[in-house]
Formats: structure tokens, C-alpha cells, sequence
């Protein structure tokens, strides 16, 4: 039954997405022009452009990944679109992020889902036609580019209001479940960044890594965020991270991160739609 309403609400967002479009084609004084850009300027770089909130831009993960990639000899150009507090849907009318997406030639645009959408398949199935309509956005003003989805960690604690006895290993399992399940419906099958599970495999190696937020057990820690761009690194450019840039973080937990990001990331590509 829920799946009939989605498809029928999927059509709905088909004729809403062309007038958001051409709404925001014809804010001239608002918008990029494309041909403004000269790609050039920007030489061989790989272009990544972030959409999300504050799961995104905790502990400035964006510039730790473009850190990771620049210390790695890679040639990045980073930017993004912060909402704090914001899901998909208010992205997907947000003029400065149609902005953002017609500014450049992306070749990654990584857009974040709610991890309490993903570990449930009522609320993903109900989630699905605002992240379709983003994807379709998305490939408007980019049709080159490849979207990844954001795969969110869970609760330090799990989500109680699931299950009062639930754990944070739990609760990564069903957001990683409803995660694959979730960018198979999308129809682009996007690339997948599996955060949540290499957190559930930096937790399971060393449970004494404060990887939450202090007293708020949802943020990313810096150490988190950390693990979190070690994963991006991996996603985008697959292989192995091998830096000696630890964020300030010790040598022994920067290695370590990085040999976990890198393992859930290469070890399941298929599983990631990231052959």
C-alpha cells in the first residue's frame, strides 16, 4: 500500500521538478551562468561538491577530505551546500544550491540522507520521491556527474524510539540495509558512501574511540569526521589511503582510520555501486 502511494506521488514530483526548474532557470539575477565558468581555470581537477547539513560539515569534514586528497598528490576542488539542521527536501528548493550546481563541472556531488529514513522502510519509502527528485536535479545541471549518496552513522546509543533496547551496532545494520535498498529504488543506483559501516567496524576494532559528539551521541567527533572523510577519499578516488595527514588526530588512530575506511570501501564495491 505504501509503495502504491510512493509511485503515485513519484509522478507528481516529475511535473514539480520541471517547475522548479524552470523557476530557477529564469532567476537570472539569482543564478550561475555555466558559461561564465571556464573550466580551465580549474585545470585536471577532480571537482566534489557536498549537500548536506550538519552531519556534513562537522568538524569541517569537507576540508579534511580535500586535505586527505591534496596530501595524497591528488588535484581536488572542493565546495559545498550547508543547511544546518535541513533533509533533502529543503534542498531540493534551496536557490543557493542550484546555484552551487550549475557554478561547475562536478564530477562527484554527495548528497546526505537522514539516518532515521534509511533505517526504516516506511519512512524510506515515504523519503523516496524528494531524494528521486534531488537525483533528477542533480543530473539536470550535471548529467556527467556521479552522485553519491551519504550513508550517516548511527546513534552513539542506537534510536530508542525503535527499539528502547537498541545499541549503536544495531541501528548501523539497518541504516546500512535500508541505505542499498533505498539507491537501488533511486533508479541511478548512486555510489554509495558507507560512513555508518566503517564506523560500525572502527567501533567493533577499538570501542574506547570516542567517535560521537560528547553529550550529544549523533554529531561526528573529530574523530569521526576523520574516519567519515577517509571513507569520501576512498569512494571517489578508490584505493587505499596512505597520508601521513592525521588532522591532529595520533599517528596510530590515523593509520588505523584509514586502513578501516579504506577496507569497507574497496572490499564491497559492488555493494556500494562503485564498480
Amino acid at each position: 500500500m505504501i509503495r502504491d502511494t510512493i509511485l503515485k506521488t513519484l509522478f507528481k514530483s516529475v511535473f514539480i521538478l520541471f517547475v522548479l526548474l524552470i523557476g530557477f532557470a529564469g532567476c537570472s539575477e539569482k543564478s550561475i551562468d555555466p558559461g561564465n565558468v571556464d573550466p580551465d581555470n580549474l585545470g585536471n581537477a577532480i571537482k566534489i561538491l557536498f549537500i548536506g547539513n550538519s552531519y556534513t560539515y562537522y568538524h569541517n569534514m569537507p576540508q579534511v577530505f580535500d586535505s586527505l586528497a591534496t596530501r595524497s598528490g591528488k588535484e581536488v576542488y572542493v565546495d559545498q551546500s550547508i543547511a544546518g539542521g535541513k533533509q533533502v527536501t529543503f534542498f531540493v528548493n534551496d536557490s543557493t544550491t542550484h546555484q552551487k550546481l550549475r557554478a561547475q563541472a562536478w564530477d562527484y556531488i554527495v548528497f546526505q540522507q537522514f539516518q532515521l529514513i534509511m533505517e526504516s522502510e516506511d519512512r524510506l519509502w515515504q523519503h523516496l520521491p524528494k531524494a528521486v527528485m534531488m537525483d533528477s536535479i542533480i543530473h539536470y545541471y550535471q548529467p556527467q556527474a556521479k552522485t553519491v549518496l551519504f550513508m550517516e552513522q548511527a546513534y552513539e546509543g542506537g534510536d530508542e524510539t525503535y527499539d528502547r533496547n537498541d545499541t549503536f551496532l544495531a541501528m548501523t545494520e539497518r541504516v546500512k540495509r535500508g541505505s542499498i535498498s533505498f539507491a537501488r529504488q533511486m533508479g541511478t543506483h548512486p555510489i554509495i558512501a558507507p560512513v555508518a559501516v566503517a564506523w560500525g567496524n572502527v567501533f567493533r576494532n577499538d570501542n574506547t574511540i570516542q567517535l560521537h559528539e560528547p553529550n550529544d551521541g549523533a554529531h561526528p567527533s573529530i574523530y569521526g569526521a576523520y574516519i567519515t572523510a577517509c571513507v569520501f577519499y576512498s569512494t571517489i578516488f578508490k584505493e587505499n589511503i596512505s597520508t601521513n595527514y592525521y588532522n591532529g588526530l595520533s599517528e596510530t588512530f590515523g593509520i588505523s582510520a584509514q586502513q578501516t575506511a579504506s577496507s569497507t570501501v574497496l572490499d564491497s564495491l559492488a555493494l556500494w555501486n562503485n564498480n
